[in-house]
């Protein structure tokens, strides 16, 4: 198998505008990533307009003055993985589990190779099941695509806020896509049917950086921003990720 390369062309990202004099530092910075390390960083290109309209807003201009993912946070192949003594973020009320913290995502990527939850926004209304009997099956998920929903017709004005409120509260985040979840293997009569479920905010931060605790406050300013925008029922979800996307939202 061939190894990733930089997703889009130089005619891509110009249509895009982010090249030259439209490109934010900060943009250019995340772009700059992408091109050194595929492999562990692959944002759409509506995420990247976002960021860089976000910056815009915010005059940014300065390198360093930014919560999102840049050059220096992208570990090197030697790198070593953080000590939990050192670097694990403090356990809160809304810390999941081990088993979910490691389970939640199963069947996501390819080889097992699925994301960590850090928290999501439903873990009090939607537990996730534990396993039952003597042969107990992790419920698999799968990525799907997006059609109607609220989320998308303001998303392209919501996405900059969101992406304001999230480094606000100084978390290193890694992506910012809509996404949907289809999940089979779950307990009782939705064990052969599989479900849908909601429309999710899936927000990707760098491992070992964001505590549930940040992330649960992080999601209530946000939650209360889509409040005032007429929607409702989607739920945030953090995961921990060098982050491959998955599909392109809708």
């Amino acid at each position: 198998m061939d190894p990733p390369t930089f997703p889009y062309t130089d005619a891509q990202l110009e249509e895009a505008g982010l090249t030259g004099d439209n490109l934010t530092e900060q943009a250019a910075e995340i772009i700059a990533t992408m091109r050194m390390r595929p492999d562990l960083l692959h944002l759409s290109i509506f995420v990247l307009q976002c960021v860089n309209k976000s910056s815009k807003r915010k005059g940014r201009g300065s390198h360093g003055s930014s919560n999102s993912l840049t050059v220096s946070d992208v570990p090197a192949e030697s790198s070593n993985p953080p000590t939990p003594a050192r670097d694990a973020p403090a356990v809160s009320q809304y810390t999941p589990d081990d088993y979910e913290r490691t389970s939640y995502y199963n069947g996501i990527a390819e080889g097992g190779d699925h994301p960590e939850l850090v928290y999501r926004s439903d873990m009090f209304t939607t537990p996730f099941p534990k396993p039952i009997g003597d042969a107990p099956r992790i419920p698999v998920k799968s990525a799907c695509g997006l059609s109607s929903t609220p989320l998308k017709g303001i998303w392209t004005t919501v996405c900059p806020e969101i992406l304001d409120l999230i480094e606000a509260a100084g978390i290193k985040w890694s992506s910012l896509d809509p996404a949907c979840f289809f999940t089979r293997g779950l307990p009782g009569d939705l064990a052969k049917k599989g479900v849908f479920g909601p429309v999710v905010i899936w927000i990707g931060v760098i491992p070992g950086s964001t505590s549930a605790e940040a992330a649960h406050n992080a999601s209530q300013e946000i939650l209360e921003l889509l409040r005032k925008k007429g929607v409702e029922d989607v739920v945030l979800e953090w995961r921990e990720s060098e982050v491959r996307r998955l599909g392109d939202g809708w």
